[in-house]
Formats: C-alpha cells, sequence, structure tokens
C-alpha cells in the first residue's frame, strides 16, 4: 500500500528552511531492534543535556538530517545513508528546524558547495550502531574520549554524525572562524548527537512542527 506524502506538513516546513539547515525528529520506534536503540540515543541525551540551564532541556529527538536544498535531504539511516526528498512517517511525532549561528545566518555559495560535496561522499555510507553504544561509553568514561570500542568501521557512521561533518567543512572555509563558532563546539565530531542542535548554544531552533492528534496533513 502506498504511504501518504504529507505533503501539505512538507510544504510548511519548507517555508521555515534553507540549506545547511538540520532537521531532528521525535518518533516512535517500530520493533525490538530500533526500540532498543532509541532508547539508548535518549538515554544518552539525557545524561548529556539534563543539567543544561541555557534552553529548556530536550533530550528525546532519535535522528537528524542535513537539508541540502529543494527539500532533498542527507539521512543517514538504517542500513545505508541516502539523499532523498524529505519524507515524514506516520510514526514522526515532531520534526524540529535547527539552523548554525543564527536565525539570518547563510552559508556561502562556496561553502554550500562543499556541504554538498561532503554530503554526497557520506551517500551510501552503512550505519553503525555501534557508535551509539561507543557514545554512551565515552560519556561514562568506560574508554577514553576519542575512544572506539563497538564501532563497525571507520567508513560507517550514524545520523547526527552525517549531518555535521559536511557543516565542520564548510565552517572551516569561512573566513571569520575567530568570530563564528565551530558547529556543536569543539566536542568530538562522533560524539554529536540529534538534541545537540536542539540544545548545544551554536545551533538555534527556528521552528518545531508537532503531530496534530488526527496525524499529519
Amino acid at each position: 500500500m502506498k504511504q501518504p506524502d504529507f505533503s501539505k506538513t512538507i510544504d510548511a516546513i519548507s517555508f521555515y528552511v534553507q540549506p545547511g539547515d538540520v532537521l531532528t525528529t521525535r518518533s516512535s520506534a517500530h520493533g525490538f531492534f530500533t526500540w532498543i536503540l532509541y532508547k539508548a540515543i535518549i538515554f544518552s541525551q539525557w545524561l548529556k543535556w539534563r543539567k543544561s540551564t541555557h534552553r529548556p532541556v530536550q533530550y528525546r529527538d532519535i535522528h537528524a538530517q542535513l537539508v541540502l536544498g529543494d527539500m532533498r535531504v542527507l539521512s543517514v539511516e538504517w542500513p545505508i545513508a541516502v539523499i532523498r526528498d524529505l519524507r515524514i512517517s506516520k510514526r514522526t511525532k515532531s520534526i524540529s528546524v535547527c539552523r548554525f549561528n543564527s536565525a539570518d545566518f547563510k552559508w556561502s555559495d562556496k561553502q554550500l558547495e562543499t556541504i554538498h560535496e561532503v554530503a554526497s561522499s557520506i551517500e551510501g555510507t552503512r550505519y553503525d550502531p555501534g557508535d551509539i553504544i561507543d557514545m554512551g561509553l565515552r560519556q561514562l568514561g568506560y574508554i577514553p574520549k576519542r575512544g572506539r570500542l563497538f564501532n563497525f568501521g571507520a567508513k560507517r557512521t550514524v545520523c547526527s554524525v552525517g549531518a555535521l561533518l559536511p557543516l565542520l567543512a564548510a565552517w572551516k572555509k569561512s573566513n571569520n572562524r575567530n568570530i563564528v563558532a565551530r558547529p556543536l563546539g569543539w566536542q568530538f565530531a562522533e560524539d554529536a548527537k540529534p538534541a545537540d542542535f536542539r540544545m548545544h548554544p551554536t545551533f538555534v531552533e527556528i521552528a518545531t512542527f508537532t503531530r496534530p492528534k488526527k496525524g499529519w496533513a
């Protein structure tokens, strides 16, 4: 059966987004493996942000996608990273639009080229659930800050890291790096989590769409 496209909601989101934005989502799990994965992500984010006071604590986002333009996104998902049109699932509970630096910030044309190049290089990368375990172990101090134990390989990654790496590459080409802070600060890039884009002071939340009781339109 063909899934509904929820085009009205996607049109509404398109009013707020621009290339280089990150979309984070909250969703209900489907299947035991996904349930375990979501719980691990949420717990790790709660550990990281539970004591934050600079903005209301958000820790339940479980996926991050990088907007490339024309509502096409880089989405590192199970089992493989893809570049495709934005989709909304019936299980999606909310979608947040997050922007680097400030609400009126725009990446230069050269930086957007870099974002597209790096995103294209990530497309086809396999998802690495071991990264989620390693993030938690690093947080709890069981392995070094840049240590890896369950990582399935350097060429594998997770959604939030995949969303961050193109932005880091673009930021490195900025002429005012001493003024504009590094995306998500100086944390280890492989520790990036979906909720970081809502919570870290280097990003601002532009808008959040919550699923109505009757479902997405």
